[in-house]
């Protein structure tokens, strides 16, 4: 070898440049340790002799990245529906006798229509009766009446507890 001291920095410059092309593209952070660049003393009739200086130590630091997950999702659950119902409001009719009718005979039929399902009670003259709703609605009982002026009150209620109510007067005259 010619001269071993510049043998030995040129080794060390080729490590530290395969230690920065090795770290391409990664952060590095230098540690504190301070970095001496060689120095080549040459004596008279000496063989050359060169001071290495300290192989820099360096600290990788990793980029962190996130590579999100799968997302948790819900399975939707089929929501169990009613089948549609045709919801109808509550109604009363009476359809007979006429509000003021005149009648000769002691008793009449009280006739009417409401939604079917409905409770119906008739009241005359502090009596009640529940009467049966048909399933279109239809309901009919049979009354005696007083002589003079009756007062004949009929109340439809739904499952709901909605109420309606009708009135009609019937003067019996024997």
């Amino acid at each position: 070898m010619k001269n071993p001291g510049i043998a030995l920095a040129s080794l060390l410059i080729a490590a530290l440049l395969i230690v920065n092309i090795g770290c391409a593209g990664e952060q590095t952070t230098p540690s504190p340790t301070p970095t001496v660049a060689p120095s080549i003393t040459p004596a008279t009739n000496q063989t050359p002799s060169a001071t290495p200086a300290p192989t820099p130590q360096l600290t990788q630091t990793p980029t962190a990245t996130s590579t999100p997950g799968p997302t948790p999702t819900q399975t939707p659950y089929a929501t169990p529906t009613p089948a549609p119902t045709t919801t109808i409001a509550l109604f009363l009719e009476i359809t007979q006798p006429t509000d003021g009718a005149q009648v000769s005979t002691g008793s009449i039929t009280v006739s009417g229509i409401t939604i079917p399902g409905a409770v119906v009670s008739v009241s005359m003259n502090d009596e009640t009766e529940i009467v049966t709703v048909g399933q279109d609605g239809k309901f009919t009982v049979r009354v005696t009446l007083e002589e003079g002026p009756n007062l004949i009150e009929v109340i439809a209620s739904d499952l709901l507890g909605n109420e309606k109510s009708a009135t009609v007067t019937v003067i019996y005259i024997p």
